[in-house]
């Protein structure tokens, strides 16, 4: 923080206004208003003719626990470059409310010639009499003050989380706050449609990193930027901001329970009240479900969480996994048994000999094609003699048919958003028209609405994928109803009817169904 030297000059010192409100104070005492405090500064300045007001900077809805604040910043560049050579402000508590903070910028404005005053604390760094030991005391009781409220919304906000009240600033990705309640969530269909075709994906066997590069390719909106797009003022917090979407983002996406309909909070912590946020274990989340519309079925969740814990390993093409990638274990060691080559013929290999050698374990070596041959074998007889196949092929074929109206009712809500966005730009052209509305404004609008049809056309393109996906996914139940045999496996099968594949020394074969 560097401060251009003041200007010897007989005209009046230039004034800025400081003014801060944060939630708990609005909701707290009328007194503290924003309206409130820029009265009372007034009348100061009136009262002393060597102030001239320069300019006010407001910070509304903010606290005053640390000195990352927009008015704040933007008073401070301001300063650093000498517009103004004193701040008034209606009490400390206004300034801020870390006594460390409030010592270190009050000490710098003196240092450098800079006046503050804190009118109801009757403190100005100009007077010779001033007590500054009493005016400390005052900082530290400001920062009790904020602990202690702290604790007691910390408290009440984990009691409404225990209640299944979503507390959060922002809806998460797939959602949108209910318009009569904002702890409830009602379904966004846009982004909705977009959350379906990522578990889609990843039940088919695509990588997270893929689906990230396939989504930002096709100009699909990242969370974070869909959110802005919305109107949302929301920041990540990240430092580096990127566009498009990224692994973690799709990662956050398959890993969220929220879409199964149920209300998941206390993800992270703050040991103190300005320290940095820390991620609690998912054993400690306050989980309450079925608070709100699924946007997946239980039957994807479990798919997906299925296909989350098993080793994908590498593969030639990083674009996809391998179809039995963390299917396959050792029945001697339990290890995964990993692609290779054995001279110029593909194979699978124990993955602890690859690793280490003979001395831990066999090769356990198998041909790819003449296992996926005796995969494929074994899963159509157990499927013709399974007694309970009609129960399982009617579940999947009804989670495909809700999957299949969800989509088709997205598709609806698009199309009559996009009529009213032609409807509004009708309109627009009438008043531009009948002279009631300026170019620049027009424009302005014209703009906007292509924005928001481009959007539009992104989802109904994702929507369509979400469609076909759905269709592969559960392929091969219209497939063996007709012809009672599978005629290839993909992952989307083996995920649903496979929970492993055992290889033995002796190169038998145990496969482990799931029912």
């Amino acid at each position: 923080m560097t401060f251009l030297p003041s200007a010897a000059s007989e005209a009046p010192m230039r004034v800025a206004f400081y003014l801060r409100l944060s939630k708990e104070d609005s909701a707290s005492c009328e007194s503290n208003s924003i309206s409130n405090q820029r009265l009372i500064l007034r009348r100061f300045l009136e009262s002393h003719p060597e102030l001239s007001f320069f300019r006010e900077y407001v910070d509304d809805g903010q606290s005053g626990t640390n000195f990352n604040r927009p008015g704040f910043s933007q008073m401070m560049d301001d300063l650093d470059h000498r517009l103004f050579d004193c701040i008034l402000c209606k009490d400390c508590a206004r300034f801020g409310r870390d006594y460390v903070g409030c010592g270190f910028y009050i000490r710098s404005f003196d240092e450098a010639g800079i006046r503050f005053i804190a009118v109801n604390d009757q403190y100005d760094s100009f007077d010779p009499h001033r007590d500054d030991t009493i005016f400390a005391i005052k900082n530290v009781i400001n920062a009790e003050y904020s602990r202690a409220k702290s604790k007691e919304l910390k408290k009440l906000f984990k009691e409404k989380q225990y209640c299944g009240q979503y507390m959060g600033a922002f809806a998460v990705y797939g959602y949108q706050k209910d318009p009569s309640d904002k702890h409830h969530f009602l379904i966004d269909p846009c982004a909705a449609a977009v959350v379906r075709r990522i578990f889609s994906l990843f039940c088919i066997g695509v990588k997270k990193q893929s689906i990230a590069r396939l989504l930002t390719e096709e100009g699909i909106p990242s969370p974070e930027e869909y959110k802005r797009a919305v109107g949302s003022h929301f920041d990540s917090g990240h430092r580096v901001k990127k566009t498009g979407w990224s692994y973690a983002s799709v990662h956050t996406v398959l890993n969220n329970p929220v879409y199964l309909g149920h209300t998941v909070q206390n993800k992270t912590y703050r040991k103190s009240m300005c320290g940095k946020a820390s991620r609690h274990s998912p054993e400690d989340w306050i989980i309450v479900e079925h608070t709100h519309d699924p946007i997946i079925s239980p039957d994807i969740w479990e798919k997906t969480q299925r296909l989350l814990h098993l080793r994908s390993g590498n593969r030639p093409d990083p674009s996809s996994v391998s179809l039995l990638s963390g299917f396959l274990k050792c029945a001697e060691c339990g290890a995964s048994l990993s692609s290779a080559r054995w001279g110029k013929q593909p194979v699978f290999l124990c993955g602890t000999y690859k690793r280490l050698g003979k001395s831990h374990c066999s090769p356990h070596l198998v041909p790819k094609q003449l296992l996926y041959d005796l995969i494929l074998e074994d899963v159509n007889s157990f499927l013709v003699s399974c007694p309970d196949l009609p129960e399982i092929l009617s579940s999947l074929c009804a989670d495909q048919t809700s999957e299949e109206k969800d989509v088709g009712s997205s598709l609806k809500n698009i199309e009559l958003q996009s009529a009213k966005i032609s409807g509004y730009k009708q309109k627009a052209f009438e008043l531009y028209s009948d002279h009631r509305l300026s170019l620049d404004d027009f424009c302005a609008l014209q703009q906007q609405y292509a924005l928001e049809e481009q959007k539009l056309a992104h989802f109904r393109e994702a929507l369509a994928h979400t469609a076909c996906e759905n269709d592969t996914l559960s392929a091969w139940t219209k497939a063996f109803v007709q012809s009672r045999r599978l005629p290839s496996l993909d992952r989307a099968i083996l995920a649903d009817i496979i929970a492993q594949i055992q290889i033995s020394e002796s190169k038998e074969i145990t496969i482990v169904y799931r029912f």
